[in-house]
């Protein structure tokens, strides 16, 4: 017996779980009294690249066309790295935050690539915003 998974509804499925899981960052502290860097939203975060890893191997990476329209958000990511270069070079340096702030800031940036190569349609963006607004509302 062969299943057939359509990796593309897959990671959509999993994009809107991630963004509604965003606004609950701390319901594991707040409900079972556990402080871990391993959030939902992170995990989902692991999820999804998983699954995009699993995918890239089977038939390649492509990147969509308008991906360079960020550049400003790349700029900000250039600038996080920087001031941390800065903080490791004039010794204000703490590694236990420089190591979660980088596993955090790859799997932000990693995610962000995987959603912009993702063919996804304005319905399925919507949607996507559609969730986040969900968490949120939920979790005021």
């Amino acid at each position: 017996m062969k299943f057939k998974i359509n990796i593309q509804h897959l990671l959509f499925q999993l994009f809107c779980l991630y963004v509604f899981l965003l606004p609950f960052e701390y319901i594991l502290e707040v409900l079972l009294g556990i402080d871990t860097i391993l959030k939902p939203y992170r995990l989902t975060s692991l999820a999804i690249i998983g699954v995009f890893g699993l995918h890239t191997l089977r038939s390649g990476f492509h990147l969509r066309k308008d991906i360079n329209e960020d550049l400003w958000l790349y700029a900000i990511f250039a600038y996080g790295l920087l001031v941390s270069l800065f903080r490791i070079i004039t010794g204000v340096f703490n590694f236990a935050y420089f190591s979660n702030d980088l596993f955090q800031s790859g799997l932000y940036v990693i995610t962000f690539f995987i959603f912009k190569s993702l063919p996804l349609t304005d319905r399925q963006l919507i949607r996507v915003f559609q969730f986040f607004i969900l968490g949120l509302l939920i979790n005021s």
